[in-house]
């Protein structure tokens, strides 16, 4: 019997680690695929990882075939070894993967024309004003620094690239300081700025671009993949034409009276959930609420939950398994809403619901 054994590396390490074991004798042969197994290393940082797509978007795979023929009765054990995957485009960049030792080097130090990028987003915003543009915010972090620099090489410093964005958006590049500079004092005040920019626009691994209007009110948010410079500009402009809906839906929410407010508030999120643009709207959806309780303060009219029940999404999200103190603060928010929901004359949650 042969065991043909395929695996794709994790992204970014370029990893496979398997154990196939079998017992041979079967009357017809048997082809297995076995899928690759994620280094506890991996596994830790998979989710800082740029994003781990499949099909083409897929980067740092690398194909590995084995056949075992082991005799009839016997048992066989076959572990692949550890082999690093080498992803080199055309930018001759190699990308080592998330956890690569290449923290003491900036990108822009890499890349000399990413030094020509503002770094400051209030300076950013004033220009982007000015010129009646947009802005695109790329971060980069000390994790995956590897794959910034990819993602720097493959799009960012491509003429191409330069003559669209040019045209339609205000860059920055918002870079974390380099490990050393931090330790000594000198680049930790960047650090906490930036670590509190990326929160606020939700962003959750590195490399990510984030489209905002001239506000900084941002509209699209995407990680680095390993696709077309066609395809990132089509995904650009897909953004700019989110962003012009966007805009429609969030005129009616400043003007007319509060309950006018407040139903073209409910529309507004509704576009919101359907393009996972909630975490990026966070604030305008908590002002939203405020509103909705100005007018229904006991949820009477059902004006209030939608608001509120995106609100407590993004609080169990934001808390996940790691944070007890934002998960008690989630669902003493829920108790509390539970509680006057009873006391109104018309409850959203069923008599018999009950908080586990």
């Amino acid at each position: 019997m042969d065991l043909d054994y395929y695996g794709q590396h994790y992204r970014g390490r370029g990893c496979v680690a398997a154990s196939v074991m079998l017992l041979s004798g079967d009357s017809e042969p048997a082809r297995l695929a076995v899928g690759s197994a994620q280094s506890s290393s991996a596994q830790s940082s998979s989710a800082q990882s740029g994003s781990a797509q499949s099909g083409s978007a897929q980067s740092g795979s690398a194909k590995i075939g084995q056949a075992v023929a082991p005799k009839d009765g016997e048992r066989s054990e076959f572990k692949p070894e550890w082999k690093p995957s080498e992803p080199a485009g055309e930018t001759g960049v190699v990308a080592s993967g998330p956890n690569s030792n290449d923290s003491d080097m900036l990108v822009a130090d890499a890349l000399p024309e990413l030094k020509r990028w503002p770094t400051d987003l209030d300076a950013a915003k004033r220009q982007a004003a000015q010129d009646k543009k947009d802005i695109l915010l790329v971060f980069f972090g000390l994790d995956n620094r590897q794959w910034c620099l990819q993602l720097a090489a493959d799009l960012l410093v491509k003429k191409e690239f330069r003559k669209y964005a040019d045209a339609r958006f205000v860059l920055v590049l918002l870079e974390a300081p380099i490990a050393s500079s931090t330790a000594n004092g000198k680049g930790a005040g960047r650090a906490a700025e930036l670590a509190k920019l990326a929160a606020d626009y939700a962003v959750k691994s590195f490399p990510t671009m984030v489209l905002t209007d001239a506000r900084g009110e941002a509209y699209a948010s995407d990680d680095y993949k390993r696709v077309t410079l066609v395809d990132y500009l089509q995904k650009f402009s897909e953004g700019l034409a989110l962003r012009k809906e966007r805009d429609k839906l969030f005129a009616p929410t400043e003007t007319g009276s509060d309950d006018e407010r407040v139903d073209a508030a409910r529309l507004a999120l509704e576009f919101l959930e359907k393009n996972d643009l909630v975490a990026l709207n966070a604030a305008r959806i908590h002002h939203w609420l405020e509103l909705a309780e100005k007018v229904d303060s006991n949820n009477e009219r059902g004006k209030c939950e939608d608001f509120f029940l995106a609100e407590l999404g993004m609080r169990l999200r934001e808390a996940g398994n790691d944070d007890p103190q934002k998960m008690h603060v989630a669902i003493q928010a829920l108790d509390d809403w539970r509680r006057r929901a009873a006391s109104s004359r018309t409850a959203i949650w069923p008599p018999d619901f009950t908080w586990a």
